[in-house]
């Protein structure tokens, strides 16, 4: 494995909403890169464009221009069908709020993925029992949402997010609903799957998260102010 190849690549991306006088850059010709082994950190205040950012990363929505690669491929020019596979196969998205299917249990939340992606029923319970035992969650997999903690929820999300093994990590806000040590284990899960070769990028205002990061990027009013590497 290349820890130096580049899983996203960003160029000269803009998104602007409106037209004319009343149009609005929400996010301003930005442009970086993400390889394996790397966990980026996208902060700045509310409304300076990180959310709008990740959703162009992601494939849900289109720039007005600039150009946006996933492991290489374009992912700006491609259908809504070729898009919607490079997010099943390329992409773990982890929501702020958790958006689990509070009528399944955890383990079928997780084996949702891979049901879409065709994998046998069986197979797929299998595995998703595999990743939530390795995620500390065994003997809460036949639990519903409602009956698991918030710091139990997010690994869950965490869990259906990764358990297609994507390339590319995109997580907004993981731990602003969670206390100091369930925010902890959650970023550590992160770290650990980015350490064995996946790449993330992490929109937060939690500076507990910056202890993880390998880079960290900062948004002002749609651009890109600083891009500062930590460490060696």
């Amino acid at each position: 494995m290349d820890v130096d190849e580049a899983i996203l690549e960003v160029r000269n991306v803009t998104k602007i909403y409106g037209s004319g006088r009343t149009a609005v850059k929400a996010v301003d010709n930005i442009s970086f890169s993400i390889s394996r082994g790397e966990l980026v950190l996208l902060m700045g205040p509310s409304g300076s464009g990180k959310t709008t950012l990740l959703t162009l990363i992601s494939g849900l929505l289109k720039p007005t221009s600039g150009s946006v690669k996933i492991d290489g491929v374009e992912i700006t020019e491609l259908s809504q069908k070729e898009l919607a596979r490079i997010r099943l196969e390329k992409i773990g998205f982890i929501f702020q709020h958790f958006n689990l299917l509070s009528a399944l249990t955890a383990l079928e939340n997780v084996m949702i993925p891979l049901i879409i992606r065709g994998v046998g029923e069986r197979e797929a319970r299998k595995r998703a029992e595999k990743i939530l035992a390795d995620f500390g969650l065994k003997d809460r997999m036949h639990h519903k949402p409602e009956d698991l903690s918030g710091g139990e929820q997010q690994r869950v999300a965490i869990a259906r997010a990764v358990i297609s093994d994507p390339d590319l990590i995109i997580a907004d806000e993981p731990t602003a609903n969670l206390d100091s040590k369930k925010g902890r284990e959650v970023m550590e899960l992160i770290h650990s799957m980015v350490r064995d070769g996946k790449a993330a990028i992490i929109a937060s205002h939690d500076p507990r998260v910056e202890d993880f990061a390998d880079r960290v990027l900062r948004m002002e009013d749609g651009r890109l102010k600083s891009d500062e590497r930590k460490g060696p």
